[in-house]
């Protein structure tokens, strides 16, 4: 989340607490889209038939959302929370075709 709720100021990358004091949920829309490219280009090297490399980036995948899992102020419900537990659940599945 680029600025704060309350304020309207910047607040960097990674914060969740604005210079004002206003605290606030995480926007999860960033690691979505991080997670959902690396999906793609694993899926792409699963249908190539590199399938060491579709195992090595899902597996990243799976590890990265367990760190993030640590940082964020977990909104459940949201839309890309629910898209991510997609991803993860995705991976998971990939992992044992594979």
């Amino acid at each position: 989340m680029p600025y704060c709720p309350n304020c309207g100021a910047f607040v960097p990358s990674g914060n969740s607490t604005c210079s004002c004091g206003t605290s606030f949920i995480l926007s999860f829309r960033e690691d979505y889209e991080k997670l959902r490219d690396m999906y793609n280009d694993a899926s792409s090297y699963e249908r190539n038939g590199n399938y060491s490399r579709a195992s090595e980036v899902y597996n990243r995948i799976l590890d990265d959302i367990r760190i993030l899992e640590r940082d964020w102020d977990f909104g459940y419900g949201s839309d890309s929370y629910e898209e991510i537990s997609r991803i993860e659940a995705d991976a998971r599945n990939a992992l044992r075709r594979i």
